[in-house]
């Protein structure tokens, strides 16, 4: 009897079962991933920043949009955008009373603009910066899983090593 040789195929056996699990798996969260819903994070100008205070004490009245933005067309900025989250309820809102829309790209996510408050110039260079991006939000995502699918069979494996190495320090020579 070869424990080697049987532990070895018990590591494939578990190998492969694991990785059509995690396919599964990354099958069925490809849909949550590939419909992300997004939003654009505004850029405060560093010389208009009025306060929470200032503005619901009614100190200060709440400036037009670009007088506290900065505007990401004209000063052709870097951009970041964020998981829509626990605001999307608020966002479909704005969609539905047509302040903001939502814009599908290839991969089926989703990015929400105010058009209320963004030029159709910035909505269209927003719109090129998220997809430009896309390939940043993938890696971070693969951050989590490619680990997720590697570790546990090197693991496996080592054990397995481990194990029968220690089984074969009690043969009698």
């Amino acid at each position: 009897m070869n424990v080697g040789r049987g532990l070895f195929r018990a590591w494939i056996f578990l190998t492969v079962l694991w990785l059509i699990g995690a396919g599964a798996f990354a099958y069925i969260i490809e849909g949550e991933v590939s419909h992300w819903k997004w939003i654009y994070i505004n850029q405060w100008r560093e010389d208009v920043r009025p306060t929470l205070e200032d503005i619901f004490e009614g100190r200060r009245p709440i400036p037009p949009y670009y007088e506290m933005y900065r505007s990401p067309s004209a000063e052709k900025l870097s951009v970041t955008f964020d998981e829509v989250g626990r605001l999307l309820e608020g966002w479909d809102q704005f969609v539905k009373d047509g302040t903001a829309k939502i814009v599908k790209m290839p991969d089926d996510s989703s990015l929400y603009l105010s058009t209320a408050e963004l030029t159709e110039q910035d909505q269209q260079y927003l719109a090129k910066a998220f997809w430009d991006q896309r390939w940043r939000r993938y890696a971070s995502f693969a951050k989590f899983w490619v680990p997720m699918l590697v570790v546990p069979p090197i693991v496996l494996f080592i054990l397995g090593w481990a194990i029968l190495w220690v089984c074969r320090g009690f043969k009698t020579a």
